[in-house]
């Protein structure tokens, strides 16, 4: 792309006006420089002493203003010395000299400013009232001037008026042409840049379309590794999932599955579940002795290599549960994290990222035979890595906290087995697993983090609703906080009421 420094309307204007004034600033100089001379010859001392103690000063005031482009104080001093020199030349020499000329000069040059046509107009009423009043007040000179120095005087300030207008005219029109070149030619250059610059667009477009169209595909692809909407709800019909990408794809992910004949059964190992090939839960529902495992995992990064990551801890859950067999949740993250050190280990490159997970395994027993009069029984597994558990019971108003080992899954100094925690829930109790995106949340009026104080205060506060009521509340709730802060990371909430 061709640099092009741009030329504005107003920047031509400017420079073209400095130039005409520093022309007439030299132009001044050369002429009152000779006037000295002229004068001294005349005996015209006064007009010499003029010359030399106020008109020269005043040139030199004016090419500093030149210099510091001070327009306006230019025009003031300029302007006042041509008028004070010709007046007094007018005054001791007489009209015939012909120094009215430069009265003349002065209204041309005003005229040619850029100025408004109120000034303009202001000007010429001062220069031709000026004019007038010494033609009609000061015909005659002072000094007793033979008719040929009055005549070759007249003549000298003719030609000197004729040669600097046509000088000033020249001048004018050649700085117009030059600028009229500089501004074709930095037309001629933006409109090629501009040319390129949509070629350039339209690429970038283009390119931008095809990611975005290779992104949403992989959305589709990421979409179809977590289980629907009416599978959760078919298993867990009191639960909510809410789960919010920061980008078209996600570092988070939810994940479920379903054990039938209770936890720590080894009844996955039929050839069919162990193929991978029909999840689990297919064809069943949760029967009278059953258990669901169901996940909120968060991997390292967002976007499209956070979901990358994502389908290889979920490929390892999957084959923890229907290639191993396993049930227990501390068993099937230790598995887990196996797995996903031995994929990142095939790297030349040395793989540091894995996942944080809260995994639940719930199962119902049917009821008593010997009394049936007994509730169902409701038993929770549970195991975390650094994502802990948070139970509110039915009737409490505080949040048990289940708190999770502090390694990820993948690789750690020192990894250590997962501990898997058991518990009883009654009828009513609700259990939340999320991943740290909503806490996390910037916002508010001072741009802080929600944190998971405030996240279990909005937890407590919704109790009395419905799960969906609730995926609705936390989600208004949380796009209020945010405001219009940037949403910062994936977020994953998942919500069961026994």
């Amino acid at each position: 792309m061709k640099e092009v420094k741009e030329i504005s309307h107003k920047e031509l204007q400017e420079t073209r006006l400095f130039k005409i004034a520093m022309f007439v600033v030299v132009a001044m100089f050369g002429a009152h420089a000779s006037f000295i001379a002229l004068f001294w010859y005349l005996g015209v001392k006064e007009m010499a002493y003029l010359n030399m103690f106020f008109s020269i000063p005043m040139i030199m005031f004016c090419f500093y203003c030149v210099q510091r482009k001070w327009i306006w104080t230019l025009a003031f001093a300029s302007f006042t010395e041509i008028l004070i020199h010709a007046m007094a030349a007018i005054y001791f020499l007489g009209w015939e000299t012909g120094f009215y000329f430069y009265l003349i000069c002065a209204l041309v040059i005003t005229q040619s400013y850029p100025w408004k046509p109120i000034s303009k107009f202001i000007m010429a009423c001062v220069f031709g009232g000026i004019t007038i009043s010494f033609y009609l007040l000061f015909h005659e000179s002072l000094y007793d001037l033979r008719s040929e120095m009055v005549q070759g005087l007249y003549l000298m300030n003719l030609s000197i008026f004729a040669g600097l207008t046509a000088s000033y005219m020249w001048y004018q029109v050649s700085m117009s042409m030059q600028f009229e070149k500089k501004l074709e030619k930095a037309n001629t250059g933006l409109k090629e840049n501009n040319e390129l610059i949509l070629e350039q667009k339209t690429e970038i477009e283009e390119a931008h379309r095809e990611i975005k169209d290779s992104i949403n595909y992989a959305k589709r692809i990421q979409s179809a590794i977590l289980p629907p909407d009416n599978l959760i709800k078919k298993h867990l019909p009191n639960s909510f999932v809410l789960y919010k990408p920061k980008d078209i794809v996600a570092g988070d992910f939810y994940w479920l599955e379903l054990v039938k004949d209770g936890l720590g059964s080894d009844t996955r190992n039929h050839p069919d579940s162990a193929s991978g090939t029909t999840p689990p839960w297919e064809g069943g529902e949760l029967g009278q002795s059953s258990s669901v495992l169901i996940a909120a995992a968060d991997c390292t990064g967002h976007g499209v290599p956070g979901a990358m990551v994502s389908v290889v801890c979920n490929n390892g859950l999957n084959r923890s549960v229907r290639e191993f067999g396993l049930t227990e949740p501390g068993k099937i993250l230790d598995k887990t994290r196996e797995l996903v050190i031995q994929e990142f280990e095939k790297s030349e490159e040395e793989v540091k990222d894995g996942m944080d997970i809260a995994l639940v395994a719930l199962e119902r027993r049917g009821k008593s035979e010997s009394d049936p009069s007994l509730p169902h029984s409701h038993s929770l597994s549970y195991s975390g890595a650094h994502n802990p558990l948070w139970i509110i019971r039915k009737g409490v108003e505080e949040v048990e906290e289940i708190k999770a080992n502090k390694q990820p899954i993948g690789k750690f100094l020192n990894p250590e087995p997962y501990d898997t925690h058991e518990l009883v829930l009654s009828e009513g109790d609700t259990v939340y697993i999320f991943s740290d995106g909503y806490p996390d949340q910037f916002g508010g009026d001072r741009g802080k983090k929600f944190k998971s104080g405030s996240f279990k205060k909005l937890l407590l506060s919704v109790q009395n609703e419905s799960m969906e009521k609730q995926k609705e509340l936390l989600d208004k709730a949380f796009e209020d906080w945010r405001g219009d802060i940037e949403q910062i990371d994936d977020v994953c909430v998942i919500g069961i009421r026994i």
